[in-house]
């Protein structure tokens, strides 16, 4: 989660860049101060993630602006963090709690964060889960999904690395305790529904057309780090000017354009621009 030196966004991977160039018109968007009298423009001002020994990754413009405000980086965060993508769409980037459709196998997290209050069972779904789906004739499948949740909708990735990375999420629900994800993977659609069990997920998987079953778990791996304490969060909300398809991206608190409406559902929990973030251990 700490890096020993400041990332630059620059990068040779294709996959990472392109999460980069949608970092880029994000960042004239989220980080940028607008004045009263002017609408957001989508010009492009870029950011970096820079890290200071001691503390996560902060978010920086790549200007001489200030920090808008800290948040955790890396391919995958601490149990009780959210992901936060960039999404494109209608010609804008937006920040979003799940990608794109049909984005989740190259979407990486711009950042992670505290999910709402209101919303903190999230974390129980969010994340990298380890599985193993056994079948009939007792042969055992074990793969990995990285899971990302908005309200009751999921979104799944599976691990590109392996054979499974041909594997795609049609459809993911999450209610009350319960996870139904709909897969595809080849020329076969599964259906995979667990509960959930103190710290695993437990259930079964299926063929659409009931030809094949079995049982079903998820668990997570002990994480290497623990998440930074709520400690000096503040809600991060989007922003809407009714009539313009433009968004922004503010603190609560901080004061905005005139006619521009916070959405009264906040995005997530990043921690504020000033003091230093540790990790607990």
């Amino acid at each position: 989660m700490i890096e020993p030196r400041p990332r630059s966004v620059m990068s040779r991977n294709p996959r990472r860049l392109r999460a980069l160039i949608a970092c880029w018109a994000i960042g004239g968007l989220v980080f940028s101060r607008v004045s009263s009298a002017e609408v957001p423009a989508a010009a492009l001002s870029g950011f970096e993630f820079a890290s200071v020994p001691g503390s996560p990754p902060v978010m920086v413009t790549a200007s001489n602006r200030p920090v808008a405000f800290r948040a955790v980086t890396g391919k995958t965060a601490p149990p009780g963090l959210v992901p936060i993508f960039a999404v494109e769409t209608h010609g804008r980037v937006e920040l979003r709690r799940i990608p794109g459709k049909g984005q989740e196998s190259f979407s990486d997290p711009v950042f992670f964060a505290w999910p709402p209050r209101p919303e903190s069972d999230a974390a129980q779904v969010a994340g990298r889960w380890e599985a193993l789906a056994v079948r009939e004739d007792r042969s055992r499948h074990r793969f990995a999904l990285e899971l990302a949740v908005d309200g009751s909708n999921v979104s799944a990735r599976f691990d590109p690395d392996t054979d499974y990375r041909f594997a795609h999420l049609t459809e993911g629900r999450w209610q009350r305790g319960r996870l139904e994800l709909h897969v595809v993977y080849l020329n076969d659609r599964y259906r995979l529904s667990v509960e959930r069990r103190k710290d695993r997920w437990m259930g079964s998987w299926r063929l659409e057309d009931d030809s094949a079953s079995g049982p079903l778990e998820l668990w997570r791996e002990t994480p290497a780090n623990q998440a930074p304490p709520r400690r000096g969060t503040i809600a991060l909300h989007e922003c809407q000017n009714p009539g313009s398809p433009e968004r922004i991206y503010r603190l609560a608190g901080e004061p905005l354009p005139p006619g521009w409406q916070r959405a009264p559902r906040p995005l997530c929990e990043v921690w504020k621009p000033h003091g230093e973030i540790r990790s607990s251990r």
